[in-house]
């Protein structure tokens, strides 16, 4: 997983540093290492915690990193299928593909989903870099409204076919701890909103497991978070206490019946994912209150360095991200839908992650994970074999795009060019445009 290394590589660019400067500067680097070493002592000071391993962690400090990096990296990326589960899925997704990808595609659109012209580009050609599953799919460009969406789109079939045992399932633990580490992210999000909003009911549509909405609560204590999504993840948020309610199901279906409920709708990274954005508009307006808020955040399509990584840049999630919204479009709809624009965040929603995300699935691609259930036939043995190897090699280069992103990070949060964007609108308080 690209988070993985990407939270592997700070630590890792600090150790070389330190390794860096006791040979350039062998005072300072041994002071510096010493320093480093002895910070554990510092952070229990004044404590009643001691843990039993502190002085063998301190003594053995700059050893010990080297050795459990090349142990992560070497080891599963994510946690082992047991046989017979692996076996059971193996033959559904033999079944699913009995007749090939054709039943997973729709006929090709030949107009804007979003505007109606007909004046269409090819935008971006990619496979499935994230769970490499078969299938090659196609972005196009309307170059009228600018809006970037795929074409042809997934069928019923395909969205079941492509989203399974990616957000539950099989990937259930992978996103959950891919989710855990996004907290920041979460409280950024929660904190759009003016204190003096006070919602008392918040709906989080595209909820997956409820990880905002158990940050979020922090933000707004008094505040009832619920979720809504397509996926079984919503009901295990539900048993947990993550959200008070668990709604499952599509927002548009289920929005008649919760008109005029909630204070607050958020979408986040949930639009690009639908087939008809519009309708999910539209279902926003149907649950909010008469001055209640929308919050949006979305992948900026016309990113500097999505145009540059093409298909290695990760906000292109192929298939799964069906639509690329740009700001003044999203921005004319929520208007038509009755809704007021009061914020908007470009650059710093930018997440640093670009560059050593591309290195990822360019390796993900070279040494693909062996033994996942829907790879017939499996990649060949040495390439198994290389697969970790490979990844050891390039720590060296996923620090440097780690340190690369971060410096591209303060250029890109002064811009519209960062890879998110996100907007706060209110609805009318008479519920029309």
């Amino acid at each position: 997983m690209a988070i993985t290394a990407v939270a592997m590589a700070p630590p890792l660019l600090l150790w070389l540093t330190l390794t860096a400067l006791m040979v350039t500067a062998p005072v300072i680097g041994f002071l510096a290492t010493v320093s480093w070493c002895l910070q554990p002592y510092l952070v229990f000071t004044g404590t009643s915690l001691r843990p039993a391993d502190l002085h063998g962690t301190c003594a053995l400090r700059w050893i010990q990193p080297p050795w459990r990096w090349v142990r992560t990296a070497l080891g599963p990326w994510q946690p082992r299928v047991p046989c017979d589960v692996l076996e059971l899925a193996r033959k559904d997704y033999a079944q699913a593909l009995a007749e090939g990808t054709t039943p997973f595609f729709e006929g090709r659109r030949p107009d804007c989903p979003w505007c109606g012209s007909s004046d269409l580009a090819t935008f971006l050609r990619s496979p499935d870099l994230a769970q490499h599953k078969p299938g090659h799919f196609t972005l196009e460009q309307c170059r009228q409204c600018r809006h970037i969406f795929q074409n042809p789109r997934l069928s019923p079939a395909g969205l079941e076919f492509y989203y399974r045992d990616c957000y539950d399932g099989l990937g259930a633990k992978r996103m959950d701890s891919l989710f855990r580490r996004k907290r920041d992210a979460y409280m950024s999000r929660a904190a759009t909103l003016d204190p003096e909003a006070a919602p008392r009911r918040w709906l989080d549509v595209g909820a997956g497991q409820g990880h905002f909405c158990l940050l979020a609560q922090q933000q707004w204590p008094t505040t009832r978070f619920d979720g809504l999504d397509m996926s079984a993840g919503i009901t295990e948020a539900e048993r947990r206490g993550w959200v008070t309610t668990g709604i499952a199901g599509s927002f548009p279906g289920v929005a008649p019946g919760l008109a005029g409920s909630y204070d607050v709708v958020s979408m986040h990274h949930y639009l690009e994912h639908t087939r008809d954005p519009l309708r999910e508009l539209k279902a926003a307006a149907t649950v909010l209150r008469p001055g209640g808020h929308l919050l949006i955040e979305l992948p900026n399509g016309h990113s500097l360095l999505g145009r540059l990584l093409r298909s290695r840049w990760l906000p292109w999630l192929q298939p799964q991200h069906q639509h690329f919204i740009p700001a003044e479009n999203l921005r004319k709809a929520l208007h038509q839908h009755g809704f007021t624009v009061v914020k908007e965040m470009y650059g710093e929603t930018h997440s640093p992650v670009d560059l050593v995300a591309a290195i990822w699935l360019t390796l993900e691609q070279a040494f693909p994970e062996p033994h996942v259930p829907w790879r017939t036939p499996e990649p060949a043995r040495w390439r198994s074999m290389l697969r970790g190897p490979a990844i050891v090699a390039a720590l060296p280069v996923m620090v440097i795009a780690t340190a690369a992103d971060r410096v591209l990070a303060r250029l890109l949060r002064r811009t519209r060019g960062g890879n998110t964007y996100r907007l706060l609108a209110q609805k009318h308080s008479d519920g029309g445009p």
